[in-house]
């Protein structure tokens, strides 16, 4: 960041997921920035969760079986047929997770209870990192597409043509001119 111009007493907020390895660096680098847990990590985290106790509840309750999306689905966009089966299992499931001692929810909830400032400063700063997901995706697609560059340097410039918002129309010609 230095040798770009940068200071880092002058970043005031820094947007991550709840990785331990980006907490530390970000904790020791930017002691004055407030940490902001991406949203979508934090949600993601938690289906993966819910998933879980999903699936091993299934084993012994054969109504949850093929239930995988309606826990995830936006409820705005159930069909009445979905909420139906919805609102059916949401009491007895909630009830269950609450009293089962399962680990992927008693994970979550560590979690929750570790990072809960960050995920509060989500609310307050709507910083995230979705951005930086995409830019992420389309570098990772064009190194799968290219299968590896000869050179690092040919890698990178591939980066910046990919991220970058540049302009590579041709002039045309003008129908008036032969």
């Amino acid at each position: 960041m230095l040798d770009h111009g940068g200071r880092a007493e002058a970043v005031e907020e820094i947007c991550c997921d709840m990785s331990p390895a980006f907490i530390p660096g970000v904790q020791s680098q930017f002691p004055q920035a407030r940490l902001t847990f991406d949203k979508f990590h934090v949600m993601k985290f938690l289906n993966t969760a819910v998933d879980n106790v999903r699936r091993q509840e299934q084993r012994e309750r054969p109504e949850l079986k093929h239930t995988r999306y309606l826990w995830l689905k936006n409820p705005e966009r159930l069909s009445a047929q979905q909420r139906s089966t919805l609102e059916t299992l949401c009491p007895k499931w909630y009830f269950w997770a609450t009293h089962s001692r399962l680990e992927p929810i008693e994970q979550w909830a560590k979690t929750l209870k570790k990072h809960c400032q960050g995920i509060l400063n989500g609310f307050q700063s709507l910083v995230n990192n979705g951005i930086l997901e995409g830019i992420n995706s389309m570098i990772q697609a064009a190194r799968a597409r290219a299968q590896g560059y000869r050179t690092v340097k040919n890698f990178i410039t591939m980066i910046y043509l990919i991220s970058g918002e540049r302009d590579f129309r041709l002039p045309t010609c003008n129908s008036e001119e032969p």
